[in-house]
């Protein structure tokens, strides 16, 4: 069996070479939870995913992701989350940057990064 810390799986490069993601645009993101753990949605609502259960309820932690990706547009000016789906262990936004500032795009990596920290503690949720 391998094991995955020391010996993690090879991922194939998905950002455009030489590309600058701070320019103004729409980016399509995704952000997983660490090792896909589900902990967006309620445990309850897992059990009745279909199509006809509608939107499912969110967890404490999907909850506090909820209100920090409401809080990204009015943290950043520059930045509007145009649409967001919370899956029960990642996360799709589509980000419209309206002008460019150097190295944007990892700035807003970084931040949506360091949040995890306040997730996982639930310290930033005023839930």
């Amino acid at each position: 069996m391998r094991d995955s810390f020391l010996d993690p799986p090879k991922r194939k490069q998905n950002r455009l070479q030489g590309y600058d993601y701070g320019r103004p645009g729409y980016y399509f993101i995704t952000v997983c939870a660490n090792e896909r753990a589900e902990l967006f949605w309620s445990a309850y609502a897992m059990r009745f995913v279909g199509a006809a259960c509608g939107r499912p309820p969110l967890s404490v932690i999907g909850l506090c992701v909820q209100e920090e990706i409401c809080n990204l547009t009015c943290t950043y000016d520059l930045l509007t989350v145009e649409k967001y789906v919370i899956m029960p262990n990642h996360i799709h936004m589509i980000l419209h940057i309206h002008s460019h500032i150097p190295n944007h795009y990892n700035r807003i990596m970084c931040i949506l990064q360091s949040k995890h920290v306040n997730f996982s503690s639930l310290a930033a949720c005023s839930v």
